[in-house]
């Protein structure tokens, strides 16, 4: 599933009315340092800024959702891999800032936590991948691993290659446990893997 990228979509536009903002009068002045009355003008540009941002962050929302439900419908098992993206943001300062705003820009947990309750609605298995073998591949190095909710001995977490398989424990996402995925697999919905 691709990124939205919604803020990098509206990243000229946002540069454009960041620097006019810097050229009108605005609430502090740096020659005095004190604060002062910003100007109408200047007020007319933090709300156009702020319009900017929020229609990134509804056109973000909006692709997750029907990406999401999308998932949850079509398929009975969803296999998702579980990143840390704050601890891939915390260190690199300016020489990461493109990464930072991609990775923030790609709101990796919302799409886990809206996983996790539409596939309670929908009656679905959320799995999560191991951290240790996020990126391996799996069966190279290791026996094909079974999701913990599989109990036919079927493998029922695949990524898009058929080379790696995420070895998968299953998540509890409150209500709904998962129940054997032969017998809901024989429905014919596909099994489905996605990065978050």
């Amino acid at each position: 599933m691709a990124a939205p990228k919604a803020l990098s979509a509206a990243q000229s536009r946002l540069r454009a009315l960041q620097r006019k903002a810097a050229r009108q009068r605005g609430p502090y002045d740096q020659q005095t340092r004190t604060k002062r009355q910003p100007s109408k003008r200047w007020r007319r540009t933090q709300a156009r800024i702020g319009k900017t941002h929020a229609r990134a962050a509804n056109v973000r929302r909006d692709v997750l959702h029907k990406a999401t439900t999308t998932l949850a419908q079509q398929h009975q098992v969803i296999c998702v891999e579980t990143l840390n993206a704050c601890g891939m943001r915390a260190k690199g300062g300016a020489y990461k800032r493109g990464l930072n705003r991609a990775l923030a820009d790609a709101a990796l947990a919302e799409i886990r936590r809206m996983l996790g309750y539409k596939t309670r609605w929908y009656g679905t298995c959320l799995t999560k991948s191991m951290l240790t073998f996020a990126h391996q591949k799996a069966t190279a190095t290791y026996p094909r691993p079974r999701c913990r909710s599989d109990v036919s001995g079927s493998t029922a977490c695949r990524t898009a290659s058929p080379h790696l398989t995420l070895p998968c424990s299953t998540w509890r996402t409150g209500r709904r446990p998962c129940t054997s995925v032969a017998s809901r697999c024989s429905s014919g919905r596909r099994l489905a893997s996605t990065s978050s």
